[in-house]
């Protein structure tokens, strides 16, 4: 990055994209740190006026675009990135041990089988590195979940892995630090491996990970491009072919919205395609919508957790409804409800509905004025009494 070749779109764009993957996902604030420390290096070599008045636009850019949110978070929690909930994530101890506990255990997601016995061989190799280093491999300290496993292979967008493009990127590094020759393609890569050590060295283990390492793996994949295209046509060729054919079985199988399977994206009506992961749930929600309407309520508040799934309600209400369906948040209890204290004042709703799912055995008193009239699952009606 010099001096000349960046303008005031340059840095307008640079704000944009740390704005918007900051403001998509927390933890790509991490991975940002190296690329930012090389953009200011480079420029500021050259032109540290420069530097500071491209910065600045590019800050107030990304500031712009996590200016809401931010903004909320503080009237709300007095922070601007919400709740301390989050702390627990966070690594409870650090050094060398944890970073390289850390770097195996999030890199061997990308890894795992579809064969039960490659996965136990798979936790031994991990368990046996662990007693090597003398780290617990079930550390509470570094591990979110209460103990370290491998998953079995799973065409799965929460936890799939990506192991030929971790082996295509490490091989391209490789090759290119060996040359020893100074090329953009390298740094942008050196920075997507610092990224990933500073997120391995701050972040608990946990299973799902491996979506977290999407935005390194897209950053890497333009400079990976730019150095496939050098070679011979032939092996960009076969490069292409091994990446498509092993983006197939998840392009076709994916275990969500498969295209590939008696029940699947193609053949599934719309409004079943909501509980797709969770097809026990669609009964309930269309019981409790059905018995809302055939009543002519279309005025209701909605009792639920941070688990529920709100969106398919609020489809399927709008859809078996006469009127528009006016729906709000009801005895809401956490640090927004002051937000709507005011807005509840003048809300009378015919109807209050409670979702917990994820939640066993819960039934919750019916509100004041109301009586449960309706209940299948962990779906409960309330109406006026």
């Amino acid at each position: 990055t010099g001096a000349k070749d960046t303008s005031i779109v340059t840095a307008v764009a640079l704000g944009a994209a740390c704005g918007l993957a900051s403001v998509t996902k927390a933890t790509n604030g991490l991975y940002l740190i190296p690329f930012a420390l090389w953009t200011i290096a480079g420029v500021a070599r050259k032109n540290r006026v420069r530097l500071v008045a491209l910065g600045l636009i590019a800050i107030v850019t990304a500031a712009a675009a996590n200016a809401g949110p931010m903004s909320r978070n503080i009237e709300f929690y007095g922070r601007p990135l919400g709740p301390k909930r989050g702390g627990h994530t966070i690594n409870n101890r650090f050094g060398p041990k944890v970073l390289a506990s850390n770097v195996v255990r999030n890199a061997s997601l990308h890894f795992t089988s579809y064969s039960p016995q490659l996965n136990r061989l798979h936790y031994r190799v991990m368990a046996k590195f662990h007693w090597v280093i003398g780290a617990g491999i079930d550390d509470w300290r570094t591990t979110y979940v209460r103990k370290f496993s491998v998953l079995p292979k799973r065409e799965d967008e929460g936890v799939a892995g990506e192991p030929v493009h971790i082996v295509l990127l490490a091989v391209i590094f490789v090759a290119l630090f060996a040359k020893r020759r100074k090329d953009p393609a390298l740094a942008v890569l050196a920075c997507a491996l610092i990224g990933f050590l500073i997120y391995c060295d701050y972040l608990k283990w946990q299973p799902w990970n491996a979506r977290m390492h999407l935005p390194l793996l897209v950053v890497s994949a333009g400079a990976a491009a730019v150095i496939v295209e050098r070679t011979s046509r032939r092996t960009v060729m076969w490069i292409g072919v091994v990446l498509f054919v092993t983006a197939l079985p998840a392009m076709f199988r994916e275990s969500l919205r498969p295209i590939i399977a008696r029940h699947n994206v193609l053949n599934t009506p719309r409004e079943a395609r909501l509980f797709i992961d969770s097809h026990h749930a669609h009964d309930a929600y269309a019981g409790a919508t059905d018995y809302l309407a055939s009543r002519g309520c279309s005025t209701i508040g909605l009792i639920e957790t941070e688990e529920t799934a709100e969106y398919p309600f609020w489809k399927m209400m709008q859809a078996r409804s006469r009127t528009p369906a006016e729906i709000r948040h009801y005895g809401v209890l956490n640090d927004t409800r002051m937000a709507g204290a005011a807005m509840q004042k003048h809300f009378k709703p015919c109807a209050i509905v409670s979702i917990f799912y994820g939640i066993s055995n819960l039934l919750i008193p019916p509100p004041i004025g109301f009586v449960r009239v309706w209940r299948q699952r962990k779906v409960t009606v309330y109406m006026r009494g």
